[in-house]
């Protein structure tokens, strides 16, 4: 029972975090901090984003 949480929680985070529609939010959030001015926190943003990939 052990084992099959453990690859499954993996299994959902990998999923999340491969899925086209996280990929899709996060260059609307990018876009949009950069549309409103928000340079710095664009920037930030587009650090951790390169980081996390």
């Amino acid at each position: 029972m052990l084992w099959l949480k453990e690859r499954e929680i993996a299994s959902v985070a990998e999923s999340v975090l491969n899925s086209e529609e996280l990929d899709k939010t996060v260059v609307h959030l990018l876009v949009a901090a950069w549309n409103d001015g928000y340079a710095q926190g664009y920037v930030e943003c587009s650090h951790h984003v390169v980081n996390a990939l």
